[in-house]
């Protein structure tokens, strides 16, 4: 889900990792952004099914209480109607890998641990050195890593390795773990340390079997079941591998000798060219992660929806405009509305959730053009919310201040970017358009679009006084963009502003949330201080 890809730390760094190995923009590292699924077509559909879903390219496995020779006239039966054709598929992507030494980092405010994960390119099953890598690496993770770094040093409670191979294509071998900020640098070396050491000296006797045991013991979990049987004999079928692929491996495995392990050790580690990322909160790092080499931040903003207002016609931009004025002027003048610096606001908020509804009263602060502090009356004490146009933080008492989730933060921003004050005050950097009477959602009105920096949103006026009675944008939500109704009424003259005391947020029909000022006030005396992020 590409609006909730950031709220996991491990999810973020597995996710990035694999661009520092395979590229940005390598298929095997490419991730869904707002702008591919909108690209998506019903014509898309249609032709990726007519041209892949081909009976050519099936691969169909059965298992159950049945006889052979009838299940295969039944199934000849079914798919008889089904034509034959053939659609070349295109071969997997190639990897090129150069071996570097690199030193990444993500910047996440709200946690205090930091992941960290390191290491290089892999490689495929098909190597003859996998089972011996297989045996290796148990050791390298859990005989060394995780004993030293967890166990004796009590650095992390999760340490993990992992020499990846893919069937067509080499995978990734990393190692990481998650350490409180204070140990970040010290467990990077550790870790470093542990593949250098593995390099330099045979295992012990003890490590190698307990290794190999680890293995064995899990290897019958691999085929306890008809399907499980069923379904690696169709991938090995379609990879182009022996059917019995696996018990190869598994014999290959009890072979293992030290001397092995040590070969493949030396040949397939490279702790001297390794990518280092680390997602955390430097400012509370050991030592700067300069010290291990040229820091190389990551920026992981997800870009939002473009939208591209279709171009006005002179006659529909001079009617925007028009309309636009005569909104400014109901709302109380432009003059006034430019002079206005900042505003305060006692609200009631009920918000409809899978829960159920749940009211919440509080104040609201913004300091044009870009600051909005809230605070909310809660059981448990007063909850703060601060937005800038570059940081979202919340205060909840008796816990960590911790950065707002970035769906939550983008709202807040796009509804500061939209407020009347800000459109009032940057109006000529707005293209707008005239779009002729509307209706939404019952209330009628003239339409005008507005947009700026491919963001658009939409005002819907009163044909008589030109008060705006609605908007509509596009919303950031938990499951993703979508368009958002709001629905103003009950203005009130605030300190010579005509401002709606209510708004109510439709999806479609239904009702999302409502906001009730109950007093308000524009340039009230303010303290710069408590828009301050701690």
């Amino acid at each position: 889900m590409v609006a909730r890809r950031n709220d996991d730390v491990r999810e973020i760094a597995d996710r990035e990792f694999q661009k520092l190995i395979y590229g940005k923009d390598h298929p095997y590292a490419r991730h869904t952004e707002y702008a591919f699924i909108d690209a998506i077509t019903r014509d898309d559909l249609v032709q990726f099914h007519q041209k892949y879903f081909q009976p050519n390219g099936m691969i169909l496995g059965i298992w159950g209480d049945f006889k052979t020779q009838e299940m295969k006239k039944k199934l000849a039966k079914i798919f008889s109607p089904w034509p034959e054709s053939y659609t070349e598929i295109p071969r997997p992507p190639s990897v090129e890998y150069a071996y570097t030494f690199s030193v990444h980092y993500i910047h996440k405010p709200d946690v205090n641990q930091s992941n960290i994960i390191l290491g290089h390119i892999g490689t495929t099953l098909d190597n003859p050195d996998y089972p011996a890598l297989v045996v290796m690496n148990q050791i390298l993770s859990w005989d060394r890593m995780f004993k030293q770094i967890r166990t004796r040093e009590g650095l992390a409670y999760s340490v993990w390795g992992y020499y990846g191979a893919e069937y067509d294509h080499p995978g990734v071998f990393s190692v990481g773990c998650q350490t409180k900020s204070q140990s970040t640098v010290k467990a990077i070396r550790m870790m470093l340390e542990e593949i250098r050491k593995i390099q330099n000296e045979e295992v012990s006797d003890e490590e190698l079997q307990k290794s190999k045991d680890r293995y064995l013991n899990g290897f019958v979990f691999k085929l306890d079941s008809k399907a499980k049987i069923i379904q690696r004999q169709m991938t090995y079928l379609y990879y182009g591998l022996p059917p019995n692929f696996a018990e190869k491996v598994k014999n290959e495995v009890e072979k293992v000798t030290k001397a092995d392990v040590l070969r493949v050790a030396r040949k397939y580690l490279h702790p001297e060219h390794v990518h280092i990322l680390v997602v955390g909160r430097e400012e509370e790092f050991d030592e700067p992660l300069s010290q291990l080499g040229e820091v190389h931040p990551i920026d992981i903003t997800i870009p939002q929806p473009q939208k591209q207002m279709p171009p006005p016609t002179p006659e529909e931009e001079s009617q925007a405009r028009l309309l636009l004025n005569q909104m400014f002027t109901a709302l109380g003048g432009m003059d006034s509305l430019l002079a206005i610096r900042n505003g305060k606001w006692e609200v009631q908020i009920t918000q409809n959730t899978p829960m159920g509804e749940m009211a919440l009263e509080g104040e609201i602060w913004i300091a044009y053009p870009d600051q909005m502090r809230i605070d909310f009356n809660t059981s448990w004490g007063k909850m703060k919310m601060l937005v800038n146009s570059q940081e979202a933080w919340i205060e909840i008492p008796g816990q960590e201040s911790m950065a707002m989730p970035e769906v939550q933060a983008n709202s807040v921003r796009r509804s500061l970017r939209q407020d009347f004050v800000n459109l009032a005050k940057n109006f000529s950097e707005w293209k707008v358009q005239y779009l002729g009477p509307a209706t939404w959602n019952g209330i009628k009105g003239e339409e005008v679009a507005i947009a700026k920096n491919g963001e658009v949103f939409h005002l819907l006026l009163d044909s008589s006084s030109k008060l705006p009675l609605a908007k509509r944008y596009t919303e950031s939500g938990e499951e993703g963009p979508f368009e958002a109704t709001e629905v103003l009424s009950d203005y009130k003259k605030l300190g010579g502003i005509f401002t709606p005391m209510k708004s109510e947020v439709f999806s479609g029909e239904k009702k999302i949330s409502q906001t009730v000022i109950t007093q308000g006030q524009y340039n009230v005396e303010l303290d710069s201080a408590m828009f301050k992020i701690k």
